[in-house]
Parts: structure tokens; sequence; C-alpha cells
């Protein structure tokens, strides 16, 4: 449909079954659209339509909906993890599994996606296996659910956190504070792992990436680098088609070794050992 410059702005089309779904910038005109759409229908189907479609109008709330879908998540179980939005808060919980309260609409990791779940499996066999990092680095912590979790198992070690994006650092932090997990945790804002706060505590037991495969080869070097003898790697965010780049890229170096890896949804996740 073609709209006059002094209607409201067209922003999508979308299909619904038998129905066409418009969504504009503003309350339009109904009669006038429906005349419009009439005439249009006329000029091009006149001799097979017996019956023009009626148009209806419906608004929407002016809400941050970013938050509105988050609070629509239930509470889920992944591994040994039960996590819970702060809107369910008050629910019953279960007494044996380790509880995370996420409240994380602006970052991602709310734990559902396929990556973030390989994660968690990876962090709760780790903990299954009397792996007791006493260094963790969380390599784009997001929403900070991969921290928090670690965190959770091993109270007593030293986490680095880093993040390119300042809503991440942000919105970790204050996952952190609904968790109570502050201590021993540092939070670097920073595009790279040459910064002070991630080299100062290095080198470290434990790290995970739960980005990109793009990242993750940028960054395979400066990973392997910050490990200690026998360190754990938890790579995530890698899709199909680079799962064979990301492996060969990081067992190249032959200082690592792929131990396992899951596929969740399409998206895989790496476990690692340094050797």
């Amino acid at each position: 449909m073609k709209i006059a410059k002094n209607d409201p702005s067209l922003i999508s089309t979308s299909f619904e079954k038998n129905d066409v779904v418009w969504l504009l910038s503003e309350r339009p005109n109904l009669e006038n659209m429906q005349s419009a759409f009439e005439q249009i229908l006329k000029n091009h189907f006149e001799k097979t339509i017996s019956q023009y479609p009626k148009l209806s109008l419906s608004e929407i709330p002016d809400c941050n909906w970013l938050d509105h879908v988050y609070e629509m998540q239930p509470p889920f179980e992944r591994a040994g993890f039960h996590i819970f939005g702060s809107h369910d808060a008050h629910k019953k919980k279960p007494t044996d599994k380790i509880l995370i309260e996420m409240n994380a609409a602006r970052a991602f990791g709310a734990g559902t996606h396929g990556t973030t779940a390989g994660c968690l499996d990876y962090i709760e066999r780790l903990k299954q296996s009397s792996f007791k990092p006493k260094k963790i680095l969380d390599v784009g912590t997001g929403s900070g659910i991969l921290t928090i979790a670690a965190h959770k198992i091993w109270d007593d070690a030293i986490i680095v956190a880093t993040d390119i994006e300042q809503d991440a650092i942000e919105t970790s932090q204050e996952q952190f504070n609904l968790n109570n997990c502050n201590s021993d945790i540092t939070l670097v804002l920073s595009d790279n792992l040459k910064n002070e706060p991630t080299a100062t505590h290095a080198p470290y037991d434990l790290i995970m990436a739960n980005i990109l495969a793009e990242p993750l080869s940028a960054l395979k070097n400066d990973i392997i680098k910050l490990c200690a003898p026998n360190a754990h790697i938890i790579l995530s965010g890698i899709s199909n088609e680079a799962l064979g780049n990301i492996s060969d890229i990081y067992t190249s170096t032959n200082t690592v070794e792929i131990i396992d890896q899951i596929n969740i949804d399409g998206w895989n996740s790496l476990l690692l050992k340094h050797v």
C-alpha cells in the first residue's frame, strides 16, 4: 500500500496465517486507509474479488518491550542450576539446585540460548570432576550468568569478567548484586585481553568465552597465553559452519586439546584443556 506523506510511516509488514499485518508509527485514519485499500484491489483484481477485506486497528501499548518479553520467561533448569527471573523471585525454589536469579533484558545471556546452555553444562561437568580453579576469566560476560554460576560453585576463586559493551558491564553488576556474589569478582570494560586487570590476575585455571567465532579466532593467542598449566577452556557461540575452523585454530598450536563438544540448537560449545 502506498502511504501519503502526511500519513503514519510504515515500519514493517508481516503475515499471520491469512492476515497481512502493517505496523505503523502513529494511529492512522482507518476510513481513508480502507478506501485506498479497496481502490488498489479494485484496480488490480476487479473481476475476481466479490467482497473486500476489512481493515482493523489495534494499538500496541507503550512499554519497554525488552523487559516485557523477559518477564514472560518462566523459571527453567539447566545442568545443576535453577534459573529464574526477578519477577519470579517470590516463588518456591528447588533445594537440590544452585539458584541463579537473572534480570538481564539488556545483555546477552539469560541462560536459554544454546550457547549459554552448553557453557552451563560444562561448568557442571567440571564441578562433578572435582576441578577447583583458583582463578577464572569470563571473556564477554554479557549478563554475567557464567561468572555467577562459577562463583556459586567455586566461591573462593578470583574471577575476572570482561566485556566490550558498557550495557553488559552495568547489567552483569546488577546480576552480581542480585546473587550476592560481588566478592572476588573484577569487572573490566575492554575490547581486548591485554588490559591491566586481566593481566594482573593471570594465569587462569579456567577461561570461559561465550562469544562468536570471529572474536574467538582473533583472541586465540591471548586466551592460550593466559592459561595456567592444565587449565580448562570453555568456548561457545560457534555455529556449525564455524566449528571446524575454530577447532583447527585452537588445536594448531599443539598446546590445547579438545576434550568434548556439545551441539545445542545448531550452536556448538567446546571444552578444551591446556597441555
